[in-house]
Order: C-alpha cells, then sequence, then structure tokens
C-alpha cells in the first residue's frame, strides 16, 4: 500500500509536530526518517 508522504508532512505541519518528536516516537534515525520520506515513503512498513 503506498503511503501519501505529502499528507503525511502535511498532517505533521498541522498538528505542529517536529521531525525530531516523530524520530524519537518511531524510534529510527533521523536520517532514514528523511531518506524513506524523501523516496516516496516506499520504504516504510506499518505494522
Amino acid at each position: 500500500m503506498p503511503i501519501d508522504t505529502n499528507r503525511i508532512k502535511g498532517k505533521t505541519v498541522e498538528n505542529g509536530v517536529i521531525g525530531a518528536k516523530i524520530v524519537h516516537i518511531l524510534e529510527i534515525n533521523s536520517s532514514t526518517y528523511y531518506r524513506k520520506l524523501g523516496s516516496g515513503g516506499g520504504a516504510f512498513i506499518i505494522t
């Protein structure tokens, strides 16, 4: 299932959440988070 990265980015801005908080919650490296968003989100696995 493709992930709408633009929607994710929009929701984070809408809710005032910054990338640092997201990577902390997801427990991943910030470089990994931004690389996955930049590649279209195909590498994100939601369980």
